[in-house]
């Protein structure tokens, strides 16, 4: 109908219609039109007679309703997963794209990129900018995708397009229907501080006039949208972090910042940032010097920071998250931790309306009382009851998620419930796009404290003991597991046939001895892959004459790792890493000590082996607070000259010297040369020491 917006008479008279085409109804210049003489259906006829603007608006509505039948016609169908229901899609790699401003040859696959934006808009979402990981090159291109077709597009885009960025920040205007584009890094690593806005109804971009003072150009920062501005926070600008509060108006475009009161967050930047309960800035998490996660809320009305401590769970350290609020919920989602791995974890916290401001609260804008019992300096305090959820969302070589409406959506690469395998190889290169959607309630994920069963939650309260991180560092290696060789992540058929012969001893193990625990046989490594656990010994002999013999071997692995108790100290560890990684985190269980020592030792030309037992817990944590030190001696002359005697005999350095020290050393104690003795006063008789009923004296020579 596009050559029809003009047209005013339509005779259609004694044409045989059947019906009246249902886009006739956005004709709005028409003034007459005829369809008399015609057989048309009951229900066009009946608006016909009743006059020309009710046909009209019944067109409109017919048309309206075949638009929504053909969307579900066409609607991909959904697979459930738990509690997503997972999607393909799709994306044409070549594809003539006509346009009001041109035809162009445009390249759907929305490539896997770094420092980009996501922006969802009810059932649309936007990518825009990053730098691809295929070859670097930094883009300012325009991706959509709408749940209605789940097909990926490259939007061709008119006006004054910004360059090509990454560590930007975009927010979606919903009074003007535009995306606003803030900051970020160009291709020559310089920062911006520019402003472009994208009218999605035209896909032109702008450059509106800005007035006031700007913030200084930068990347990293936070921004969400506020009763039509455009609220921005922190950031890593040229003279560093910052933590200074901007708004911007979107209809005048007018920079300016509030003056608060209260303590802001220290500076940093790649916050989540959130505007919750109407009219409170929620900040959270970031990284400066350190990964951060600590929480702050900004009261727009007062312009009073809020410090927000936890109560309970705390989520860990992270930036680059996303913070949502919903049905008075608070949900924290993704992120990357303090070793740099992308995490899903999810938690929420009830945040009441009323929380803030309702009078005789504990939460009331009144000197609070700190752990001391003393005032926090006029500022409100927050606590926050923080649940950690299960998102049932395993590891993903590259996923982004976004929160909206009440729902996680994610975009990823395969999945194995589709039978969507991605190329591990392609997928490192960069030469993949996101092709599965997934999408759940947030208020469909159960607590992460009810799903884990009673031997998970002792060996969490175990770990919280013990101070172990060995899970975040497994964690963090799965989740960059592309960087590691490829016999770590994968199985070649030697290794598949040893699997399946441990399968089936396992099987008649347990059918064999059903109360006796079962071996570990084939516990995962450092990337969650099973292997044959004699195969986690790796004979090496590196080029360190040091490390020739067995005292040397075991001197380098006491005083180079650390060692950490187990997690659970009544099992197996559940993962048994490679002696590089161990190498690498310079930590260590007794069973990752024992497996680099092992490799060592076999390397070279000893006979070594792990033996896997039980003690008790005074021995397996070498715990001697109870053990009489053996370096205290009686006051016996001829004991003491005895021990110089033989303590001249073995020369520094020497074989038997170094072994002791090494027994020490395994034993807890320092591999020291200072001797402690015990003496007596001088003319007192040597025996009166042994007496009983009195103390005796202890005194260190060196």
């Amino acid at each position: 109908m596009g050559r029809l917006k003009r047209i005013q008479r339509i005779d259609a008279a004694n044409n045989m219609l059947v019906r009246v085409p249902p886009a006739m109804g956005h004709l709005k210049t028409i003034k007459e039109l005829n369809l008399r003489y015609n057989n048309l259906d009951d229900k066009y006829k009946a608006k016909a007679d009743e006059g020309l603007s009710r046909l009209l608006a019944f067109l409109r509505e017919e048309d309206e309703r075949e638009r929504q039948e053909e969307i579900e016609r066409l609607r991909p169908i959904g697979t459930a997963a738990g509690p997503y229901m997972e999607y393909r899609c799709k994306a044409e790699p070549s594809q003539l794209l006509k346009t009001d401003f041109g035809e162009f040859t445009v390249d759907n696959r929305c490539w896997i990129r770094t420092g980009y934006t996501l922006t969802q808009v009810n059932n649309m979402v936007y990518v825009f900018g990053g730098q691809l990981v295929k070859d670097g090159t930094v883009s300012n291109e325009l991706f959509w995708m709408t749940s209605e077709r789940m097909e990926w597009h490259a939007q061709p885009t008119r006006g004054d397009r910004p360059s090509g960025r990454y560590g930007h920040v975009a927010v979606y205007d919903p009074d003007h229907h535009a995306l606003v584009v803030f900051g970020g890094r160009n291709a020559d690593k310089r920062r911006l501080a520019d402003i472009a806005v994208l009218d999605l109804d035209t896909f032109t971009w702008q450059r509106p006039p800005i007035s006031g003072t700007a913030p200084s150009p930068r990347e990293g920062a936070a921004a969400a949208y506020h009763a039509g501005h455009m609220v921005l926070f922190g950031g890593h600008g040229t003279g560093g972090r910052t933590n200074d509060l901007m708004l911007l108006e979107l209809s005048g475009w007018t920079w300016q910042q509030p003056n608060t009161t209260g303590t802001p967050p220290s500076p940093r930047s790649h916050a989540a940032i959130t505007v919750g309960n109407g009219h409170y800035v929620i900040i959270h998490g970031g990284r400066n010097n350190f990964v951060l996660e600590d929480m702050h809320v900004l009261d727009l009305l007062t312009r009073a920071w809020v410090d927000a401590s936890p109560k309970g769970t705390c989520p860990p350290p992270r930036h680059s998250h996303s913070l949502h609020m919903h049905n008075e919920w608070l949900y924290l989602f993704n992120g990357i931790n303090e070793l740099g791995a992308s995490t899903v974890t999810l938690f929420k916290a009830h945040l009441p309306r009323n929380a803030l401001d309702r009078p005789g609260s504990p939460h009331t804008p009144n000197a609070a009382s700190g752990a001391d019992g003393g005032e926090t300096g006029g500022g409100v305090v927050l606590q926050l009851d923080w649940q950690e959820l299960d998102p049932e969302l395993p590891y993903n070589k590259n996923r982004a998620g976004v929160m909206q409406q009440g729902q996680l959506k994610c975009y990823q690469l395969g999945s194995n419930m589709l039978g969507r395998t991605m190329n591990e190889d392609d997928a490192e290169k960069g030469l993949a796009y996101w092709d599965v959607h997934k999408v759940a309630r947030l208020d469909a994920f159960k607590s992460k404290a009810s799903a884990v069963s009673d031997r998970e939650a002792g060996s969490k309260a175990s770990r919280s003991q013990s101070g172990s991180t060995k899970s975040s560092r497994v964690q963090h290696t799965i989740h960059s597991a592309g960087k590691m060789p490829l016999s770590y992540t994968t199985n070649n058929a030697k290794e598949q046939k040893m699997l399946a012969y441990i399968g089936d001893f396992q099987r008649v193990f347990r059918e064999l001895y059903p109360y006796r625990r079962p071996m570990p046989l084939a516990p995962l490594n450092e990337c969650g892959v099973p292997k044959f656990v004699c195969t986690t010994l790796r004979p090496s002999l590196p080029p360190f004459h040091e490390l020739y013999t067995l005292e040397g071997c075991a001197k380098f692995v006491s005083e180079f790792l650390t060692v950490e108790p187990l997690e659970d100290p009544l099992h197996p560890p559940e993962h048994m890493p490679s002696p590089m990684s161990i190498l690498t985190w310079q930590a260590a269980d007794p069973f990752d000590a024992a497996t680099v020592l092992c490799s060592l030792l076999l390397g070279a030309g000893y006979n070594a082996y792990m033996v896997m037992g039980y003690a008790a817990l005074a021995v397996t944590l070498n715990d001697q607070s109870e053990t009489e030190c053996p370096w205290l001696q009686e006051p016996d002359s001829t004991a003491a000259a005895t021990a110089n005697n033989n303590a001249a005999d073995v020369r520094p350095g020497s074989p038997m010297n170094s072994a002791t020290q090494h027994r020490k050393s395994m034993a807890g104690g320092p591999a020291s040369s200072t001797t402690i003795t015990r003496g007596s006063k001088a003319g007192s008789d040597s025996t009166a020491a042994d007496e009983p009923g009195k103390r005796k004296k202890y005194q260190v020579r060196p």
